[in-house]
Order: structure tokens, then sequence, then C-alpha cells
């Protein structure tokens, strides 16, 4: 504790599975912030509740939570923060931006690029630095963006590649020497499976999973993208891009998995109007639109990608689409099963 400096509250929302969350707890402690813990589940309606309550001045959790707790019909109160930060997953700039707008003034909102095989972070996060930003390299950690088709590293700017790195990280994935060596080149960089750029100020940009992406008709899909333009939407709290194999041609079609906010009555075209109104024809959703009430989620949060595609390919009436049986779904997941 910090002699002569007030002890404020701060709220820890990260997963327990996350380096970040113990990392959290440590940093609140240093500066002299009381932890406001809960014996319940953190839903978004008991997280408003704390927050309403107790007015943190910081706190940690999923850009999933934050999302729901912005756009959710019960009123929080986000004057009291100082800054948040969002970590273990990609952050809708929508998203970050209603939260700036409802948070004090001069408040920030990191947007935390890391991973627990990493020990935590991987960039500095510069929440000051151009809108949807991820960071900057720091000195202890080394990073390098690598074309995932060619192996080639990227020097140039404004060029997407995988972010390789070397620093604090895991060892090996316990009894699985495979996915170790999958993991690790032969000089010791860990692949991270995240496709980013880097502009020319040396501000990083998070596109998306490599294991999340998919073709359509020769064209490269990144469902974030298209996630992205969905989620600006009011009465959308999350939404999920997948690619499905057309009745007709075999070609993958977009489809959208979308979670309502509660109470709200968006409908299939709406949603496929917005996405035609901002992207190119290949990442309009051809294969429909499905609104579900929740998606299936890891311990941590995030979406399950596979069992969303399984979900959509054999238990939906997506229009225009061949629905395989069970059994065949299983090669078409196969690229999905890292999301």
């Amino acid at each position: 504790m910090l002699k002569g400096k007030e002890i404020e509250p701060a709220l820890n929302l990260s997963s327990v599975q996350w380096l970040s969350s113990y990392l959290a707890s440590l940093a609140m402690i240093t500066n002299n912030h009381m932890k406001v813990h809960s014996s319940s589940p953190i839903t978004m309606e008991h997280a408003i509740d704390i927050i309403n309550k107790y007015r943190p001045v910081m706190s940690t959790g999923s850009p999933y939570l934050f999302s729901g707790i912005v756009r959710h019909p019960k009123s929080c109160d986000l004057t009291s923060f100082n800054y948040i930060i969002l970590t273990g997953t990609s952050v809708n700039p929508e998203i970050q931006q209603l939260l700036k707008l409802r948070m004090k003034p001069k408040a920030v909102v990191w947007n935390l690029y890391g991973q627990t095989e990493c020990v935590g972070a991987i960039l500095v996060p510069c929440p000051h630095g151009p809108a949807e930003n991820v960071g900057k390299e720091m000195p202890q950690v080394k990073v390098q963006l690598v074309d995932p088709a060619t192996g080639e590293v990227i020097t140039k700017p404004n060029q997407t590649g995988e972010l390789w790195s070397k620093g604090p990280r895991f060892s090996e994935y316990y009894n699985n020497p495979e996915a170790t060596a999958e993991a690790f080149t032969a000089d010791g960089w860990y692949k991270t499976g995240d496709l980013l750029y880097r502009d020319e100020e040396g501000y990083y940009f998070y596109l998306d999973r490599i294991s999340s992406t998919f073709k359509v008709r020769g064209y490269f899909i990144m469902p974030m993208e298209v996630e992205n333009v969905i989620q600006t939407h009011p009465d959308v709290v999350e939404a999920c891009v997948v690619g499905v194999p057309n009745a007709e041609d075999g070609n993958r079609v977009v489809v959208a998995v979308v979670q309502r906010r509660v109470g709200a009555d968006v409908t299939e075209q709406q949603i496929k109007d917005l996405v035609a109104s901002k992207l190119s024809d290949s990442k309009h959703l051809h294969g429909g639109v499905i609104f579900v009430d929740n998606f299936p989620r890891t311990v941590t949060g995030k979406l399950k990608r596979y069992k969303i595609l399984d979900m959509v390919l054999n238990g939906q009436n997506i229009p225009d689409l061949e629905i395989p049986s069970v059994g065949n779904t299983k090669k078409l997941i196969s690229t999905f099963q890292q999301g």
C-alpha cells in the first residue's frame, strides 16, 4: 500500500483462467485499490449492480461483458471509472467508443493484447494512440509479422501477417508434443495464431485469428471485419460470422449468428442491409442471419466458433444452403477448432 494515498475500489472481472486476472489483482494492491469481489457468478446484470453500488475507479474484463453492460436495458453508471482494461478477445471499436462516452472525462479504455501462453501482455497498450490500436513493441518481448503463406518476415507497414513473439512464455503443451512443435519455430519463435498489421508509426492493429478466416469465391474473409459492422447496430450485443457451403456450387457464403439486446426486435433484413451498405459483395450475408439468446463459450468467455458453425450446419433453417448431416460436418469445422 502507498502511504498517504486514498484507497479506492477496483473491480476485477477477468476470468480466473487468464493470467491477467492474477496480474490485475496484484496491481490493485500496489496501486492502493480495494478489490471488490462477489461470491455470485458474474452476469451482466450482477456486474451492473456492483458498479452502481461500489463505484469502482478501474476494472479489467472481457469485451463481451462490457458490450453487454453498455447495451443492457438496466442503467449502469460508468462515470466513476478512470480506466477500463479490456482483454481476452478482440475489442469492437463501437463498444470501445460507447464506454469512453459514458466514463468520466479524460478516462481511458485500454485495449490489452496478450496471451496467457506468453505470461500476459505481448505489446504495451497505447490508449492515446490511433483508434483500435493494440499497442507497440515492448523492450522485453521481441515480435515480428510473418506471411502465413510464404513464411517471409514482413518489414513494410500496413501488410497483414501472423504475429510471432520471443519473450516470457510457456515451454510446452502438456503431453502434446505435436501441438508444441507446431506452436514454435526451430529458432524459438512462438506463433500466436493472430493476424495483425503494423502502421508507419509502429502501432499494431489486431485483425482476426487465422483459424477463424475462410474464403468466399476466392476472396479472403476475416469474420471480425463483418462482425464489427454488425455490432455497430445499437440493438446488437454480439455477432459471430462463419462460412457455410452453398447448395448450388459448394462455395462458402457468409452467415451471421447474432445476439440481440434484451427487448430489441432488429430483423434479419436490417442486419443484412447494414452489412451490404458497408462492405463488398463477397462479405454480404448471403447465407442469412440467425438470432440466438446466448452463444456457446469457453470457460474464459470466448466464442466457441466451431460449435457455432456446427449449430448453423445442423440445427437451423438457413435459406438456399445445403445442410450436411452431423457426420459430414467434421471436415467443415476442422479449420475452426482453434477459434
